[in-house]
């Protein structure tokens, strides 16, 4: 937003591209940092589509703020980063039942070995294909809020 508003000024712009790369990258970082907690078993899966995603945006951004005649350049990168904080809101959304999310609670009863294990079957338990999520999830336990309850890690069939 602010590159978009300094566009008179070419020491100003560079500045503020300079804090615009910083911040992106931490928050590419953050972005890939939750990837391995929403599904382990389908982490490639989810960093694909995390990835795929950062390009689909990039290609409609461009596509609509900068590829018509309708805006100069310093008007679609103030609206660009308009829509990227827009977009960026939706991270509040984000809620793991067993330790909760940016403004809600854990729900104070899924344990990080059945949020983890639900996405294998009873069979897939039995033949240990589920054991690494079942590890993960033992190693997840430290995420939780201080005032959650430590229940066991359910890894039963």
């Amino acid at each position: 937003i602010f590159m978009g508003l300094t566009s008179r000024s070419l020491p100003a712009t560079l500045v503020m591209m300079i804090l615009f790369s910083i911040f992106v990258q931490a928050s590419e970082g953050a972005t890939f940092g939750i990837v391995p907690f929403i599904s382990k078993r389908s982490l490639g899966v989810v960093s694909g589509m995390v990835g795929a995603g950062g390009n689909i945006g990039s290609a409609v951004t461009q596509s609509i703020f900068f590829k018509s005649e309708k805006y100069e350049t310093h008007e679609g990168i103030f609206f660009m980063g308009v829509m990227i904080c827009a977009m960026t809101t939706l991270v509040a959304s984000i809620h793991f039942p067993m330790w909760g999310g940016m403004f809600t609670t854990y729900d104070g009863l899924t344990t990080e070995g059945d949020y983890y294990g639900a996405s294998y079957t009873k069979e897939e338990k039995r033949k240990g294909l589920a054991d690494a999520a079942f590890k993960f999830a033992a190693a997840t336990t430290h995420e939780r809020g201080p005032d959650a309850k430590m229940g066991e890690i359910n890894s039963s069939i």
